[in-house]
């Protein structure tokens, strides 16, 4: 196994040529193992650095795949992005020129895939292991939107439950209220109809939506008063400096999807393509578990930094959700269509 390991490590190091692709392995090819049985040597591609929760993941995934098939599904996982963009990475795993991709849910490929970040659909990991595996309304839905761009969904990786950091205080008698008007701070909204439509619903009415890579200077230099789009570990690691508040709204989550070419994923024998799905959705229960653990510490890290935090009761969560519901989802039948909608809320019910 360590010879495997070392192997992998390789190709990372040695990516920076595009003939490495070649030396890696076969993409899509089957070849024979050292006993004899056909092996099929797969490529993984993550845009995260190695040390990121959902690259380590990754990492356990495809040692856990190759075991379990006793070498025959051969995965080498590239992370960081070292194969390409996110984008032009997924075109070539909807070709099959790579095979399975991790990264946020690609709205520019389908507009459906937006889906995932309806607000106040999850609001803590409990629920996510409900609603983001197999068995759920939800799972099926999107399954069926990846299968019509020959995807095949594996699992969905949580990233943070997201709430907002500001450099002023919110207003304390209304900030967890979404029937009032919200326009004392102007925060900066990532530039995505979805989001738009959340702080529309949470009414903070004066948004700014501007891309990531401004929103630092943008803080500091009073452009915006704070931002909404990112969890506590994201608002520590990367903005701790630049704010004094942080909100755990806990309105969606910061999720990554994995997605495999689907002619790849029905062409294997059904052993082997069962395995694969269910190691990446034992991978996505194992990260549900320790964001839960990581997203508190890093709360206690905010507070440890000097950083004022506030959560909510949950009485006052439920209610948030309750209101986003009446708010905001009525606004989304258009885009996803009654029957899906109606799915969603017997999910979010328990039915």
């Amino acid at each position: 196994m360590k010879r495997r390991v070392l192997a992998i490590t390789m190709c990372v190091v040695l990516l920076a040529g595009a003939a490495m692709l070649t030396a890696c392995g076969d993409n899509n090819g089957s070849g024979t193992g050292e006993t004899g049985q056909e092996v099929w040597n797969l490529r993984l591609s993550s845009q995260n650095p190695v040390e990121f929760a959902d690259s380590v993941m990754m990492a356990w995934a495809v040692e856990e795949i190759y075991d379990r098939t006793d070498g025959a599904i051969n995965i080498t996982h590239f992370p960081a992005g070292v194969l390409g963009d996110y984008i032009p990475i997924l075109q070539e795993v909807i070709m099959g020129t790579v095979d399975i991709i991790v990264g946020t849910a690609p709205t520019t490929v389908d507009s459906r895939m937006a889906m995932l970040y309806i607000p106040y659909l999850v609001t803590s990991y409990e629920e996510g292991r409900r609603l983001w595996t197999h068995g759920s309304n939800f799972f099926d839905i999107f399954s069926g939107i990846a299968e019509d761009n020959n995807l095949e969904l594996l699992a969905i990786l949580p990233g943070g439950l997201m709430g907002i950091g500001t450099r002023e205080p919110l207003n304390p008698a209304t900030k967890w209220d979404f029937d009032v008007e919200k326009p004392e701070l102007r925060l900066r909204l990532p530039p995505l109809w979805i989001l738009q439509s959340l702080a529309d619903g949470m009414q903070f009415t004066n948004t700014h939506a501007i891309p990531f890579a401004d929103l630092y200077p943008a803080l500091m230099t009073g452009v915006v008063d704070g931002w909404l789009g990112g969890g506590p570990e994201l608002n520590y690691v990367g903005f701790r400096d630049a704010i004094n508040y942080y909100y755990d709204y806990r309105y969606m989550d910061d999720s990554f999807v994995v997605f495999m070419n689907k002619r790849l994923y029905d062409s294997l024998p059904a052993h082997y393509s069962r395995i694969i799905s269910e190691v990446m959705e034992e991978a996505a229960l194992r990260m549900m578990d320790e964001q839960t653990v990581r997203s508190a510490d890093f709360i206690d890290r905010l507070k440890d930094y000097g950083i004022t935090v506030f959560q909510p009761t949950d009485a006052e969560r439920e209610a948030m959700r309750e209101a986003a519901i009446r708010r905001i989802w009525p606004g989304l039948y258009e885009e996803f269509g009654e029957e899906t909608m109606l799915l969603l809320h017997a999910d979010v019910a328990g039915n």
